[in-house]
């Protein structure tokens, strides 16, 4: 009798633990199915945000902002204040302007630092921008370097580069804002340079060429509130220099 009563006992017990061990992994089963269905969902979000930011069909207009310290925005401190960060917050969803500002470059190649043998030079080509803002001209006014017919030749070649690029940008040529540095250092941009020489130089380059300019000069013309240093637009100019061209893209993009 009592051989039986555990016998018995140890197939409940046996039946017991198989139940336990079918509920453990349907309800584990269940779990996983249910971790994968999220993961998968999340996946599926950013590739659907990938795609509207990417796609051909919505894919945002690129400008490349090309130029020395005055595009990289020397002496501010937040990257946010700069000229062509204030662009982009302006021009907001459907653009993506990018900052190829390189301090101290130059136009000419046989200056102390041109920007055509510079990385970034390549970068914003292959970067292949819709649309080109081209500002240099400042550093080639130094008496280390100035040399208006090498000047002239290789604003030409680099106005060029850009639009002989494959995609065709639309190239806006920016006259450089006035600089008023002391000129008895070899190694400052001279203003008196860029207002009588690199300045008229770059319109009648643009003119000839039929290139659209857009003008920091006259705007900037005895605003030394506007400058950190005489020749750096502080976030104030910056903002300003934002402003214009802003002005000037959306008169164009809207035909």
């Amino acid at each position: 009798m009592k051989t039986k009563i555990i016998i018995i006992s140890v197939i409940c017990i046996a039946v017991l633990a198989i139940a336990g061990i079918g509920i453990y992994v349907f309800v584990s089963k269940n779990n996983a199915k249910k971790s994968e269905t999220v993961v998968t969902t999340e996946q599926t979000t950013q590739t659907q945000t990938t795609t509207k930011k990417t796609g051909s069909k919505n894919a945002p207009v690129r400008i490349a902002c090309v130029g020395d310290s005055i595009t990289y925005g020397y002496g501010i401190e937040n990257r946010e204040n700069t000229y062509p960060a204030k662009l982009g917050q302006l021009l907001g969803e459907g653009y993506e302007v990018v900052n190829y500002g390189l301090s101290g470059r130059t136009v000419q190649l046989s200056a102390d630092k041109p920007y055509a043998l510079e990385y970034e030079f390549e970068q914003s080509k292959e970067f292949t921008p819709d649309i080109v803002l081209f500002m240099l001209g400042t550093n080639d006014t130094k008496k280390i370097n100035w040399d208006k017919d090498q000047f002239k030749n290789d604003f030409l070649y680099m106005v060029d580069s850009y639009r002989g690029l494959p995609n065709a940008p639309k190239v806006y040529v920016l006259i450089p804002p006035p600089v008023y540095l002391s000129e008895k250092r070899d190694t400052f941009p001279r203003g008196s340079v860029l207002a009588t020489e690199t300045v008229p130089i770059i319109k009648a380059l643009a003119k000839q060429e039929n290139i659209t300019t857009i003008d920091m000069f006259e705007p900037f013309k005895g605003k030394l509130e506007l400058y950190s240093d005489g020749c750096h637009p502080n976030e104030a100019g910056a903002e300003l220099m934002a402003n214009i061209i802003y002005k000037q893209i959306i008169v164009n993009e809207k035909g």
